[in-house]
């Protein structure tokens, strides 16, 4: 069990928050953040995950390099459904936690990375509904919303705002 593994859920979410709220992101904290990310959507992606058969936008509809969950996020207003989950780049086994977007017709479009091809992807089609409540619960915080979700949304609510009181947010 890695340091981050050992903390508590609560404090793994804080972190997540923290860190993507930062204006000083570097490539470490982005390392951190993935890991985070990662050990906090497992439990939901075993439940809930599928691989998925992704292309790449079209070059002139490709979004911010870096920007994955708000990007997808931004597509819902454009008729697109949302996905989360993760990438595993397919030489070298590495995950990358990702989020992507599913059209009307079930096809799945990635508007980040360019280079679906390269990349296997897993993850969870998450209603609008709670990607747009998580990212508001989260003081306007868009990055993830799998480590925000559960079965019982009391406790969903209640774990926010603990995030956001710890955070202050």
């Amino acid at each position: 069990m890695n340091e981050l593994e050992s903390l508590k859920p609560i404090e793994r979410k804080r972190l997540i928050l923290f860190i993507s709220g930062s204006s000083n992101k570097n490539a470490q904290s982005d390392l951190v953040l993935n890991e985070l990310v990662l050990i906090e959507s497992e439990n939901y992606l075993n439940k809930n995950g599928h691989n998925y058969s992704v292309k790449s936008a079209k070059k002139h509809q490709l979004k911010k390099l870096g920007k994955c969950y708000a990007n997808a996020a931004q597509m819902i207003y454009k008729g697109y459904g949302y996905v989360e989950g993760y990438v595993k780049y397919k030489n070298s086994g590495l995950k990358s936690a990702h989020a992507w977007n599913v059209a009307k017709d079930g096809s799945h479009i990635d508007f980040t990375f360019d280079n679906a091809d390269d990349l296997e992807y897993f993850g969870a089609i998450i209603p609008e509904r709670d990607v747009i409540l998580t990212g508001l619960k989260n003081g306007g915080i868009w990055y993830c919303a799998i480590p925000f979700l559960s079965n019982d949304q009391n406790k969903v609510l209640k774990d926010l705002q603990l995030c956001r009181i710890g955070n202050k947010v």
